[in-house]
This record gives C-alpha cells, structure tokens and sequence, in this order.
C-alpha cells in the first residue's frame, strides 16, 4: 500500500520582499501544530519513511512543525527533511506526483509526506486521486492519500 500524507503550508505572512522568504504566521504555525497533533492521533503505530517540501520557506517551517509534533507524540518519523524545487507553487502537478509515488515505494511502508502550496498541491491530489477531485486546500489542510484515494483529511478550521 502506498500512502501520501499531502499538506499545502501555514499561513504566512504577507508584504515580504521575496515570496521565497514569506515565514509562517503565528496563526499559521497554530493551526500547522493542530493538524499535526490531529495526524498523529490518527497515525499512532504507523511511520513517515519520507518527508519533503517546497523549498520556500513556509513550506519547510510546515514540514519541521509537523515532523516534530509528530516525533514528541511517539510517531516514528525520518528526521531528514528534504526540500525539492519540483514542489514549488508552479510545478507540474504530474511530475511531482509522479515522485511522490517513487518516494512512496522506496521509502513504504512508511508514509510520504509532502508539503507544498496552491495550485501544486490541488492537481498532485488530482492525480494520485482523480475521484477526489480537485478541491482547493485550505492553508495547513492534509489529506492522506491511500492506493488511490484519500482516506482522510484535516482541516484547521474543523480542529477544535
């Protein structure tokens, strides 16, 4: 079984130079560490063989929030963040779903997660699992995305 844990970035905040250099909110962070706390009730005795981001900012301070959040509630994680220009905003959704499922059976049967942003994100979801559909995901939102669907989502806003 291949399983994707697929999640678009925390909020960041707006009017930096370079959106390269956008770092999360505090608002952005909150709601990176309630999903995380949410995932890892949900993924207790399962492991992250792989994580990996967007290069920018916001997504790589996504990914460590998460990875550590999960790492503190007992979840086995790889600690290795890798950061990967094919999952920048403007990538191709194929090819970068395309390497998620590479990553998936190299790295199984651990799970795959990847943080990336809008539109990315949307169309990798759209084609690692084209019943879903293509609905937009809310900043931090992730989905679990298992032999072809998602079996699971998380979304901030729903997180009490």
């Amino acid at each position: 079984m291949t399983t994707i844990l697929l999640m678009r970035h925390g909020d960041a905040v707006r009017g930096e130079d370079l959106d390269e250099a956008r770092h999360l909110s505090r608002s952005g962070r909150s709601d990176v560490k309630s999903v995380a706390r949410a995932l890892a009730e949900r993924w207790a005795g399962r492991r992250v063989g792989y994580v990996v981001s967007s290069h920018l900012v916001r997504a790589v301070s996504t990914a460590e929030i998460v990875a550590h959040e999960l790492e503190r509630r007992g979840i086995e994680i790889d600690p290795m963040l890798h950061a990967d220009p094919r999952f920048h905003p403007d990538g191709s959704p194929r090819h970068a779903a395309q390497r998620l499922s590479e990553l998936a059976l190299e790295h199984g049967p651990g799970a795959v997660l990847c943080v990336c942003h809008e539109p990315i994100v949307r169309g990798i979801a759209s084609h690692l699992a084209p019943r879903a559909g293509g609905a937009p995901f809310q900043t931090s939102g992730l989905a679990c995305i298992e032999d072809g669907a998602i079996s699971f989502s998380l979304d901030p806003r729903l997180l009490a």
